[in-house]
């Protein structure tokens, strides 16, 4: 079925629009502004590190076939073309910007030749992001070979020991590869506007599959899930200050939202955190209570509850978030990925 703005029911019609500043400062915050006085109606994500570091900003926009649409006083309708709305804004913002629909076709591309380097650095970018990681409570701290668990993780690393549990915060520079023996790991990523848990079972690594294989599956996450904050909504976080018609409010605020992904879990998702989380020791219901929270929103009281539901030290989350800094514990003990293997296997990953 088809909705009176060329969409399917429940999923408006909305192409993914990617800007990249020439002046980084207040990139998410000028772009919702310069979005709002066009009367769009969309999101604009709350991608603050690459906002910051590069100009980089992403929204999804409401469309009707080849235009845009506005809420204006007559009410929500088409208006100018994507191509033009592309343009306008590369004049206006100074910023390369790039529009794609939802099956990836580009509907509309002008980038200013001063930032089309900064533009492909913008997709090719490389962030070095904290990632805090929880060894299984059989782990022993007395043999452990530092630079070997440096080179597992695939970068420079601490070692601390905190709430009786052995625990890297590490910035790899590659994906990670624990073999069999170093699992189960948890690996945590905390940001203001994203968290990251990823469990490393020792049912994903079989030797029976044979060693090259076995050796490429220490790289693989045997459980994921991320949450990313909740968008800045062009209308419905407008708060009456924007410039949209009262009359049209609701209907817009109506599109926006469907416009926007429902949380879910894929369909295997509750089969995988049952093998993965029962290598952590969590019973039948805090992995059911594990699978709801999967399925929700981002929310500040996120990260502390995933630390409790995982059974792991309260400590944990500050480190995650860089409230708390490794080397400042008594202990620790700092490694980096050395040596010809890590060499070699870094090359690999940056190719």
């Amino acid at each position: 079925m088809v909705d009176d703005h060329g969409g399917s029911e429940g999923q408006a019609e909305h192409v993914h629009v990617e800007l990249v500043l020439f002046d980084t400062r207040r990139a998410i915050a000028r772009t919702v502004e310069k979005l709002r006085s066009l009367r769009l109606i969309g999101v604009v994500e709350r991608a603050d590190h690459p906002a910051d570091t590069l100009g980089r900003v992403r929204a999804t926009v409401l469309t009707a076939g080849d235009s845009v649409l506005t809420a204006g006083p007559e009410g929500i309708a088409p208006g100018r073309s994507i191509e033009e709305t592309a343009e306008l804004l590369r004049r206006q913002l100074a910023a390369g910007v790039l529009a794609h629909d939802c099956a990836g076709n580009q509907r509309a591309a002008t980038v200013p030749a001063n930032i089309a380097d900064r533009m492909q650095g913008a997709g090719a970018e490389q962030q070095e992001i904290r990632r805090v990681y929880v060894l299984p409570t059989s782990f022993s701290a007395e043999k452990a070979d530092i630079e070997f668990l440096a080179f597992c993780v695939g970068g420079a690393i601490t070692h601390v020991q905190v709430g009786g549990r052995d625990v890297l915060v590490g910035f790899p520079r590659r994906p990670s590869t624990w073999p069999k023996s170093q699992r189960p790991v948890v690996q945590l990523i905390a940001m203001s506007d994203h968290v990251e848990v990823a469990v490393y079972s020792t049912s994903a690594v079989q030797w029976w599959r044979g060693p090259l294989k076995a050796a490429r599956q220490q790289a693989v996450v045997s459980l994921l899930s991320v949450w990313n904050a909740p968008p800045v909504r062009l209308v419905e976080d407008s708060a009456g200050h924007g410039p949209y018609p009262a009359m049209v409010r609701g209907q817009a605020i109506a599109l926006e939202r469907l416009g926007q992904a429902v949380p879910s879990v894929p369909e295997d998702f509750p089969a995988a955190a049952g093998r993965s989380l029962s290598e952590l020791g969590l019973d039948r219901e805090a992995i059911d209570e594990f699978v709801a929270l999967a399925a929700s929103e981002w929310s500040a009281e996120l990260l502390p509850r995933l630390v409790r539901l995982l059974r792991l030290p309260e400590e944990v989350a500050s480190l995650a978030t860089g409230e708390l800094t490794a080397d400042s514990l008594p202990g620790a003990v700092a490694a980096d990925s050395t040596g010809a293997l890590a060499q070699l296997t870094e090359r690999r990953y940056r190719r």
